[in-house]
């Protein structure tokens, strides 16, 4: 099983602003449509730009920002993912292999298409990623949280520990262990050869992550890294129970 991210010839590859977008766009999801318990509609308006910035927490008069905006919606529409045997298809019960797009399209009001011309921002969800969001494929994330903390990579393997904690420790495991090679995929880093450049490289997000009580406890075990879930993932565990999550994505 495997992802490949194809990186577009003008757009380049998604980085941390375009996850930032990203986190909007399924606030705007779980508050549309999740939340209500409507079903998600392939063509979802995303307000102004201005206020799409608010969200994010960035300057909303800066035209700067709202042009970094749109340009981020363009790379995630242009961004293509092939992914072999990891969605499962539960018709023909078995894994299969599928290529799709991080957004299928993007609209911006004011902007001719086709000699029509649009009234509202809006995004298109690829069809596949609709299929996830109306069957309840999603994953509990707290906004608040994850925006609370000042480093890309513990932003970065928040994400990923609120997924794996969900899974991995479900039968009573305390730990979740990963090796430092499939962090430094998975987050984006840079992988180093050398234990003591890895260990200071993770140094910060480990830390911040304890302080935020997301874990409660890591430790290196050679070339692996062991994390403990803490009181703030529990937390979460009890509003994705109750329904009260801050967000659902998928």
């Amino acid at each position: 099983r495997r992802w490949f991210v194809q990186p577009h010839a003008l757009y380049g590859l998604p980085g941390t602003f375009d996850r930032d977008v990203t986190i909007v766009i399924y606030e705007l999801v779980n508050e549309n449509y999740l939340a209500k318990d409507l079903p998600v509609n392939r063509i979802m308006p995303i307000g102004t730009l201005r206020d799409f910035a608010s969200k994010m927490g960035i300057n909303p008069n800066s035209g700067k920002n709202v042009s970094a905006i749109k340009e981020s919606l363009k790379r995630l529409k242009n961004t293509l993912v092939d992914s072999e045997e990891t969605f499962f298809d539960n018709k023909k019960r078995r894994y299969v292999s599928i290529s799709f797009r991080l957004l299928a399209g993007v609209g911006f009001a004011d902007e001719e298409e086709d000699g029509i011309k649009h009234e509202a921002n809006f995004v298109i969800f690829d069809e596949m990623l609709l299929s996830n969001l109306n069957t309840g494929y999603v994953m509990v994330i707290d906004v608040d949280c994850l925006r609370s903390l000042k480093s890309n990579i513990a932003k970065q393997l928040y994400a990923h520990l609120a997924y794996r904690f969900y899974v991995e420790t479900q039968d009573g495991d305390e730990w979740w262990a990963a090796d430092y090679d499939w962090l430094a995929i998975h987050l984006g880093i840079k992988r180093w050869n050398e234990l003591w450049r890895a260990k200071q490289q993770l140094q910060d997000a480990h830390e911040e992550l304890k302080e935020l009580g997301y874990i409660s406890d890591y430790r290196w075990d050679g070339w692996r890294v062991l994390y403990r879930p803490g009181l703030v993932w529990q937390g979460e565990q009890l509003r994705r129970r109750s329904g009260k999550a801050n967000i659902s994505i998928d």
